[in-house]
C-alpha cells in the first residue's frame, strides 16, 4: 500500500509542477512571440486597425486565445489534482509515512499553501477573470472600446493577483520535490553481501 501511494504521490506532484511550467511557458511564448508575429505575417484584428496601426493590441489580443486554451486545462488538472493530492497526503499520515519531522512537516506545509491558493485560483479568481474575458472580447467584437478597456482593467485586476498566485505555487512545489527527494526516499541500504554460511 505505502509503495502504491508513494508512486501516486509522485505522479500527481511531477504532473502539478509540469502543468504550471507549461501554462507558464505558453503565456511566455505567445504573448513574447504573437505580440510581433501577428502584425508581421499581416494577420489584422479590425476593430484595433484605427487605434493600433502597430498591430501589437491585435497581437496580443490573438495570443490571448492561445494561452487562454492552455490555462484552461491547467484549471481542470488542478480541479483533479487537489482532492487527489490531499487524499494522497491523508493516507501518508494514516499510515505514519513518512516519519514526523521539521522536513516532512515543512513538505506538507507547503502542499496545502498550493492546494488552498489553487483553490482560491479555481473557484474565485478563475471564473472571474474567465468572464472578464468573456466580456472584454464581446466588447471588441462590437468596436465598443469604451466596454472592451473596462473589462480589459477588470480582468488586468485580478491577473495581477493571480499570476503571482501561480508563479509561487510552481517554486513551491519544486521546493516540495527536493524536501520529497529527501525525506520520502528510504534510508536503509539493502544487504548485498549475500548468505553466509557456517
Amino acid at each position: 500500500m505505502l509503495r502504491f501511494v508513494a508512486i501516486v504521490y509522485w505522479i500527481l506532484l511531477i504532473t502539478w509542477l509540469a502543468a504550471l511550467v507549461a501554462g507558464a511557458s505558453t503565456a511566455m511564448a505567445s504573448f513574447g512571440t504573437l505580440t510581433k508575429l501577428v502584425p508581421e505575417l499581416g494577420i489584422t484584428v479590425p476593430q484595433f486597425a484605427a487605434t493600433d496601426p502597430s498591430g501589437a493590441d491585435a497581437g496580443r489580443y490573438v495570443a490571448g486565445f492561445v494561452a487562454q486554451s492552455v490555462f484552461d486545462r491547467l484549471a481542470t488538472i488542478e480541479w483533479v489534482l487537489v482532492p487527489a493530492m490531499l487524499l494522497t497526503l491523508l493516507l501518508q499520515r494514516a499510515s505514519r509515512w513518512p516519519e514526523r519531522g521539521p522536513a516532512n512537516a515543512i513538505r506538507v506545509t507547503l502542499l496545502l499553501i498550493v492546494c488552498a491558493t489553487t483553490m482560491y485560483h479555481l473557484v474565485v479568481l478563475g471564473p472571474r477573470m474567465a468572464n472578464a474575458l468573456g466580456d472584454y472580447r464581446g466588447a471588441i467584437r462590437g468596436s465598443d472600446a469604451a466596454s472592451a478597456a473596462i473589462h480589459k482593467e477588470a480582468f488586468d485586476r485580478d491577473h495581477r493577483v493571480s499570476d503571482p498566485i501561480l508563479r509561487t505555487n510552481a517554486f513551491l512545489l519544486l521546493g516540495v520535490v527536493l524536501l520529497s527527494a529527501a525525506g520520502l526516499t528510504p534510508r536503509s541500504v539493502p544487504n548485498r553481501s549475500g548468505p553466509t554460511f557456517s
